[in-house]
C-alpha cells in the first residue's frame, strides 16, 4: 500500500504539472493526499527512508490515458487494495481501512467512475441471479 499510494501521488503530480484550472487543482490535491498517506504508511511500517522503503523516485505514468481515466484507475485500485486489507485486518483496525476504501471509491466517482453496489469490491458488483 505504501508503494501504491506513492505511485498515485507521483502520477497525480505529473498530471497536475501538465494541466490547468480545475483539473490541475484536483490532481494536485490528490497528489498531496496520496504522498502524505504513503509517508504515514511507511512511518507506521518502520520502513520510511530505509533500505526496505518501497517508494521510488519515479514511476511510469501512461501518456496516452486521459487524466480523468487515469485518476479513476488509480483511485479504484487503491479502493480495492484497502478493501482487501480490511478483509484481512484485525477487529480494531478494520474501520479506518474501510474508510480509506470508501474515500478512494468516492474519489474515483468524482473523476467519473460509476458508483458500484459495493465500492472497492468490483467482484461484488455483478447482478445476482434471479431466484427461482
Amino acid at each position: 500500500i505504501i508503494e501504491a499510494e506513492d505511485a498515485a501521488g507521483y502520477a497525480f503530480e505529473v498530471r497536475a504539472a501538465l494541466a490547468d484550472g480545475d483539473v490541475r487543482a484536483a490532481a494536485l490535491d490528490r497528489a498531496v493526499l496520496h504522498r502524505a498517506r504513503a509517508e504515514a504508511w511507511a512511518q507506521a511500517a518502520g520502513t520510511a527512508g530505509g533500505a526496505q522503503d518501497p517508494r521510488r523516485v519515479a514511476y511510469s505514468v501512461p501518456a496516452d490515458v486521459p487524466t480523468a481515466e487515469l485518476a479513476v484507475q488509480l483511485e479504484s485500485s487503491l479502493a480495492e487494495s484497502y478493501a482487501a486489507l480490511t478483509a484481512e485486518a484485525g477487529t480494531g483496525t478494520r474501520l479506518p481501512l474501510a474508510d480509506l476504501s470508501t474515500e478512494a471509491s468516492l474519489a474515483a466517482v468524482a473523476w467519473g467512475a460509476p458508483l458500484g453496489a459495493f465500492p472497492g469490491l468490483p467482484e461484488q458488483s455483478t447482478t445476482p441471479p434471479a431466484a427461482g
